[in-house]
């Protein structure tokens, strides 16, 4: 691959997520982990969930591509860390979570994964196959 991205060929990521889980996972090691990492919880690592989420905002707004590169890195690391947390209770790990998103994206979007995909933006928005409250008119077609 030439470095140069279509949204036919994304790039293979499994083993850099799974490196990733690996690394929040010995960060969180009661015995060989971080002491500050091991300490937190959903409740004190929510605020830097939220801080990311609008360093994102700030990167998309600014049109900086490496910015939000960086920032859509630390906004993932929180996902795997508050899953890395649920994990250590038994409630649910990261798998769970992007097999939950798969299935939400594929149930929200039966106009692009059912057997004879069809429709246009105003189509989608009219038969509100996703819902007024997930994604508006002036969202479709809007540049990333």
């Amino acid at each position: 691959m030439n470095g140069t991205m279509t949204n036919d060929s994304p790039a293979p990521v499994c083993c850099a997520v799974d490196r990733l889980i690996a690394i929040v996972a010995r960060l969180r090691d009661p015995v060989r982990g971080c002491p500050w990492d091991v300490a937190q919880s959903f409740q004190t690592v929510a605020p830097h969930t939220i801080e990311e989420a609008y360093e994102v905002a700030d990167a998309v707004e600014l049109g900086d591509m490496k910015s939000l590169c960086d920032e859509l890195g630390d906004l993932l690391f929180q996902v795997v860390l508050h899953s890395q947390m649920a994990h250590e209770r038994g409630a649910f790990d990261f798998k769970a979570v992007t097999e939950a998103i798969a299935s939400k994206m594929i149930r929200r979007h039966p106009h692009v994964f059912a057997d004879d995909p069809t429709g246009t933006a105003a189509d989608v928005i009219g038969a509100d196959v996703i819902g007024a409250d997930v994604i508006g008119a002036d969202v479709i077609g809007a540049d990333v």
